[in-house]
């Protein structure tokens, strides 16, 4: 073969392999470009949610807010704050409900899950402090009895209703019953007593001693 042949052709294959290369080269650069941007936009996201989840445990810790998950088996998942609310970490039910009061249990039974109003009841932790807890839960849907909730503290209200009821219904100096919630009182008993069909009977003590019973 000539050797301006010979030339042409090695000419013509250096050619297509240069083509070859640099459409190569063009592919591995979209693919590195593509791959960039999608880590990059998975780091993002992995970043929002890490900002996300930061966010509500700080919104659980300042509400004294504990978020759960009950399984069929009775085991309770419970926010990492838990110990610092309840005392307890996650665990069985059971292990909850002992530190329930016993007249208020029936108020965080797993049938009580179902309802849509918050429960309240009282619940004390192993180092003996007694608190007022409120719970909200939902069953979850097409998960069996799974059930997620929220419980958070409510002491502090409930002290502060309890001071509200007090300076409302006894007197300032003696801490006795004052007039307001003697009428209250009366007014009840006197209103039960009609639809019952019943009497009432009032007993006056004097402070000189003696008493008197009056009956309407």
């Amino acid at each position: 073969m000539p050797k301006d042949e010979v030339t042409g052709a090695w000419l013509s294959d250096a050619k297509t392999d240069l083509v070859l290369a640099l459409g190569a080269v063009v592919i591995l650069l979209t693919a590195g470009a593509f791959l960039s941007k999608e880590v990059g936009r998975r780091a993002s996201a992995e970043s929002a949610l890490s900002a996300s989840e930061e966010r509500l445990r700080l919104a659980l810790r300042a509400g004294r807010m504990v978020a759960w998950e009950r399984d069929a088996e009775g085991f309770v998942t419970r926010s990492e704050n838990a110990p610092e609310v309840l005392g307890l970490g996650s665990g069985p039910f059971s292990e909850f409900l002992e530190h329930v009061q016993p007249q208020d249990r029936d108020k965080v039974s797993p049938a009580a899950a179902a309802s849509a109003d918050a429960s309240e009841y009282r619940f004390t932790r192993d180092d003996g402090t007694e608190l007022w807890l409120a719970t909200r839960s939902t069953v979850r849907e097409n998960a069996g009895e799974r059930v997620v909730g929220i419980t958070f503290d409510i002491t502090d209200r409930k002290l502060a209703e309890e001071q509200a009821w007090r300076a409302a219904h006894s007197d300032v100096l003696t801490g006795l019953a004052n007039r307001a919630f003697f009428q209250t009182e009366l007014a009840k008993a006197l209103r039960q007593a009609g639809e019952n069909g019943g009497t009432v009977g009032l007993l006056l003590l004097p402070r000189g001693g003696g008493h008197r019973t009056c009956r309407p």
